[in-house]
């Protein structure tokens, strides 16, 4: 079973390559453009230099999708207390009732889930 699993993997490599294999792979093309420049081949020289560039693109997106090996960044820490911030301002609100004592004043009392009142006036 588990060798099934590995053949399933290596047959997946070749659609999402690692990124070593994207930098052998851009070694490699940058060989042939300097061979076809060499050889006077300009047209199949520009085709090259189009397929390095592209793989660049590739590779900087892959580079920077994610954070490799799970580390987390100063931006994802703040994001997450900012999360937690407002996952707990939520739930305040969640156990905030208003009720409309004197709707036509503009009145109205806010009950807190622990028991506390406060009035607030409104002018209409």
């Amino acid at each position: 079973e588990l060798q099934s699993v590995l053949e399933e993997l290596e047959g997946l490599k070749s659609k999402f390559p690692s990124l070593d294999d994207l930098a052998t792979k851009e070694q490699n093309l940058k060989k042939d453009y300097s061979e076809l420049l060499k050889s006077r081949n300009y047209d199949e020289a520009n085709k090259v230099k189009r397929k390095i560039l592209a793989l660049k693109k590739e590779m900087l997106k892959e580079k920077f999708s994610k954070p490799s090996g799970g580390s987390s960044t100063p931006t994802s820490d703040r994001l997450q207390k900012l999360q937690a911030k407002m996952d707990a301002i939520t739930l305040a609100a969640s156990k905030v009732k208003l009720t409309d004592n004197d709707k036509a004043g503009g009145t109205f009392s806010l009950v807190r889930a622990d028991g506390d009142t406060c009035r607030l006036i409104v002018s209409i």
